[in-house]
């Protein structure tokens, strides 16, 4: 799982109206037909009509969606409950697909729901947030390090607009510095390009400091080839010119490097 509903276990007061999971690639349209053979209520306004596809809606477009509430909204930014899938390599491009059965304890991507490891309080138990029974039916969630690393990286590959906010919302619950012990994140097990960028935002109070950081993160992931094309493409003009930013903050680097 990931989004809203992976914030709740690990801690964060965030609300959720979906219940969102990554499938690997090749497996998405067989979970798509599992969730409509098993009668979940599909879509009933099409793509251009449904709320979940509107242009200013900053989550990402699922690849698969059902509206299990019933309802069916006709404007924005009225949801309705439902289940949502998404491609894992649209959001998790550097996790391996996880196994069958429980990873194991030193997986260093997947971790359970219900693992022991997840810290818990009794105003998460009162809110139904935190980690669930370990005898419920074992569900998958990302090593919170990890889970942190790759919402920086999807603000990095997204990063003008719209685009980029629902990464930024989701750093600012994992980030929060006035509860990110109850959230389970442990910024020392951040990789440490990740690890400068989040502590810059959780202690500094100089902002540009932090987007210093951050634009030498995306040209450290450009020159390995680690940021994919963005999921919805840039309107017209909205683009961000990534060599008048680096110039500015003097940081060098080959134009070949950017293409």
């Amino acid at each position: 799982m990931w989004g809203e509903p992976y914030l709740g276990i690990i801690g964060s007061s965030t609300a959720f109206f979906f219940s969102m999971w990554v499938v690997p690639d090749h497996l998405i349209d067989k979970a798509g037909e599992a969730l409509a053979k098993a009668s979940f209520p599909p879509c009933k306004q099409g793509r251009d009509k449904c709320p979940t596809f509107d242009k200013r809606i900053t989550h990402p477009y699922p690849d698969y969606h059902f509206h299990t509430d019933l309802t069916y909204p006709e404007a924005w930014p009225k949801f309705s409950a439902g289940v949502q899938l998404y491609k894992k390599p649209r959001l998790f491009w550097e996790f391996p697909d996880p196994t069958l059965g429980p990873p194991s304890l030193n997986d260093p991507y997947y971790m359970l729901v219900g693992d022991p490891r997840i810290r818990n309080d009794k105003h998460m138990v009162r809110c139904g947030r935190g980690p669930k029974p370990a005898d419920l039916y074992p569900v998958k969630m990302a090593v919170p390090a990890r889970y942190t690393e790759a919402m920086i990286l999807l603000q990095i590959r997204d990063v003008y607009g719209q685009r980029t906010l629902h990464w930024e919302v989701e750093q600012l619950y994992l980030l929060d510095p006035s509860h990110i012990l109850n959230l389970n994140l442990d910024l020392q097990d951040l990789r440490t390009s990740f690890r400068d960028y989040a502590v810059a935002q959780t202690t500094e109070d100089d902002e540009e400091a932090a987007h210093r950081i951050l634009c030498r993160l995306f040209l450290e992931q450009k020159r390995e080839k680690n940021i994919p094309p963005p999921d919805r493409p840039w309107d017209a003009g909205e683009e961000i010119k990534w060599s008048e930013v680096l110039r500015e903050y003097n940081i060098p680097f080959n134009q070949s490097e950017l293409e």
